[in-house]
C-alpha cells in the first residue's frame, strides 16, 4: 500500500477532505500550503514513519494558525516500533498540545471494509466472501 493511498484512507476514516489548499500573502506575493487532511474542526498531516515527517509540526501548526482549527499528527507506523523520529514527533506533539495518533499501515488496508470509508473514497461497497 503506498503512503498517499494510507492517507487518503484515514482521512476518510476521519470524514475530512484530503490535500486542501489555504493561501497566504507575504512580500506582496501570494503563496498556500496544502494540509493533509481537513476536517470542519482539525487540520491533519499524516506521513510515514521517516524522517521526511519531522516537517510534520511545522506543517500543522502553520495550517492551524491559518484556519484556527485544531492541529492532529498522524503517523502511519511501518513496524509496529516506535523509532527516533515517532518518539521525536510524539513528544513534541504532546509537548505543544497537538494531537498525535498512530496507526499501523498493515491494518489500514483494513478500513476499506468499512463501508463510510470506501464511499468517502468512491468506491464500491465491497462483496463480502462467498462461501
Amino acid at each position: 500500500m503506498t503512503e498517499a493511498l494510507a492517507i487518503s484512507i484515514l482521512c476518510a476514516l476521519f470524514g475530512g477532505q484530503p490535500e486542501v489548499r489555504h493561501a497566504y500573502n507575504t512580500d506582496y506575493s501570494p503563496h498556500f500550503i496544502r494540509v493533509d487532511c481537513e476536517t470542519d474542526t482539525e487540520v491533519m498531516e499524516m506521513g510515514l514513519d521517516k524522517r521526511s515527517s519531522y516537517d510534520s509540526i511545522h506543517q500543522v501548526t502553520f495550517g492551524s494558525i491559518l484556519t484556527g482549527k485544531k492541529p492532529r499528527i498522524v503517523m502511519i507506523d511501518t513496524d509496529l516500533r516506535e523509532r527516533a523520529v515517532e518518539y521525536q514527533l510524539r513528544q513534541t506533539a504532546e509537548r505543544l498540545g497537538i494531537t498525535y495518533q498512530s496507526f499501523y499501515l498493515n491494518e489500514i488496508a483494513r478500513l476499506l471494509d468499512l463501508p463510510e470509508v470506501r464511499a468517502r473514497l468512491g468506491m464500491a461497497p465491497s462483496n463480502p466472501p462467498q462461501p
